[in-house]
């Protein structure tokens, strides 16, 4: 704001002080955001910094050119889902660049959406969801505008896992080669509508958190069938024919398992006790629950744009430390009763505090327990929300599958699943081609098993409540036959 005033002071044109000055720089900070050189809190404090500017310069300019906003935009993360982080940065960016933004926040019900955008007779309505289970609300959302007779009047867009144009520049990794391509062409001109692998090529196949799928109802991609989380178990193994599998809490997150571990426990010895198959426990580290409104700690996506620097970095690296002791707390009561392993899912959703907390905890159940520890991740790239973490001297902000289990493997895991988030606006063979020039990289890169995460907005599936098997088997045998996993 001095800055800005002093230049005003010595007679720049406020017009192109904005135009050519603070728009200009915002859009080459993005663009190093792109590339993994700056970090989320140098975006979000560059974006306040601007809008403070822009309020200065705005005094002067003329009354004409002043408080035109280009459209009002309703945003929200839909019901379910408390993740945030991205939808944050797309609020600060449309204020930066003119839109009037009203957020709802995060867990918004489908309802509020409507109702907000009404009352303000919005231009847009976005809504951000980052788990698969909960995509599915962004759907219902156009559902529910149609329904009120506003949806012809506005713009909808949707946004949540991270995705990117080109997985061999944005990873710097290998392209596909020409028999990768010719594999892909095969698959996908296959006329039979499920396809698999040649036999003798079979994979481990396992289900994170499958038994949910069963149970729980059709908005959590479930068919709900009244089953036991055991019998679930059991149904996977013997119908199923599942290698190995894994029982949840309907949570599905340590700290909420944290005060329920005794009966988890007792879940989890009678689920060994009827099966045969390797049985993980699989839970989320979901950093985003030890942050206000949630947790202890305060929220980042409040301190930074408030310039808080110094209350965001401790918040998180508070968070850290807290999020770490509640997963070995947890693994560790597991594998008093014979748990075979720990799946640690979705790991990242919160960035690289979330990331470097997995990593002490797998490092400290690797030296103190016979587990066995597969770490899943949340997507491609590790988000920056701190941007300064390192595990062992490496930094963890911006790191691509093939370099993200080089870190999960150092610190002692045995299984890795890498992740690639599914662009709706493109194609499938696009979207699969993407996902396994990432995951073929990956494997190549790694010394321990790669099992690929397969499924609804991942590896290359459309994102359906349940995902076609036309889609899936194409998208798996994908996966097989070009990147070489060794599981999905």
């Amino acid at each position: 704001m001095q800055s800005a005033q002093q230049y005003l002071d010595e007679g720049l044109d406020p017009v192109e002080m904005i135009e050519k000055g603070l728009s200009e720089g915002i859009r080459k900070l993005g663009d190093l955001f792109d590339r993994g050189e700056v970090f989320l809190p140098h975006l979000i404090i560059a974006s306040e910094a601007m809008t403070a500017a822009v309020k200065v310069l705005e005094q002067a300019m003329p009354e004409d050119q002043v408080g035109k906003k280009l459209a009002k935009v309703v945003l929200g993360t839909v019901e379910g889902d408390v993740h945030d982080i991205g939808k944050g940065i797309v609020a600060t960016m449309l204020r930066v660049y003119g839109f009037e933004v009203i957020d709802l926040g995060r867990d918004v019900p489908i309802a509020t959406f409507v109702e907000k955008a009404k009352e303000v007779d919005a231009d847009v309505v976005g809504s951000s969801a980052l788990m698969t289970t909960t995509q599915v609300g962004q759907k219902a959302i156009e559902k529910a505008l149609k329904d009120a007779g506003v949806r012809d009047k506005l713009t909808t867009m949707v946004g949540g896992a991270a995705t990117t144009e080109d997985a061999a520049d944005k990873g710097k990794i290998a392209h596909l080669s020409k028999d990768d391509l010719d594999i892909l062409q095969d698959i996908f001109t296959d006329r039979n509508r499920f396809v698999s692998v040649e036999h003798g090529n079979e994979v481990v196949v396992t289900h994170d958190i499958g038994t949910l799928r069963l149970m729980g109802d059709q908005g959590n991609s479930g068919v709900g069938i009244p089953l036991s989380r055991v019998q679930g178990i059991q149904v996977h193994e013997r119908a199923f024919c599942a290698d190995t599998m894994e029982l949840g809490h309907i949570d599905y997150s340590f700290k909420p398992v944290k005060p329920v571990i005794a009966m988890e426990q007792q879940e989890m010895e009678n689920a060994l006790l009827v099966t045969v198959l390797p049985l993980f426990y699989g839970a989320m580290p979901n950093l985003g629950q030890y942050y206000t409104p949630d947790g202890p700690f305060g929220n980042p996506s409040d301190l930074l744009p408030a310039g808080k620097i110094k209350e965001a970095y401790e918040a998180q690296e508070g968070a850290v430390d807290h999020a770490t002791r509640d997963m070995i707390y947890v693994c560790e009561r597991l594998a008093e009763v014979g748990c075979d392993g720990i799946n640690f899912d979705t790991t990242g959703a919160a960035g690289d505090t979330d990331f470097k907390a997995t990593l002490h905890a797998v490092e400290h159940l690797k030296k103190n327990t016979d587990l066995c520890v597969e770490v899943g991740m949340a997507g491609e790239f590790v988000l920056g929300m701190h941007g300064g973490l390192e595990y062992e001297g490496q930094r963890l902000a911006g790191l691509y599958c093939h370099d993200q289990v080089k870190i999960v493997e150092q610190a002692g895991a045995d299984i890795f699943g890498p992740v690639v988030n599914t662009k709706p606006s493109k194609t499938m063979p696009w979207n699969v081609a993407r996902a396994v020039t990432f995951v073929k990289a990956c494997v190549e890169a790694s010394n321990i098993p790669i099992h690929g995460n397969m499924g609804m907005g991942v590896g290359g599936s459309p994102i359906f409540e349940t995902p076609p098997t036309d889609s899936v088997s194409r998208a798996s045998k994908a996966m097989v036959e070009i990147a070489k996993v060794d599981g999905l």
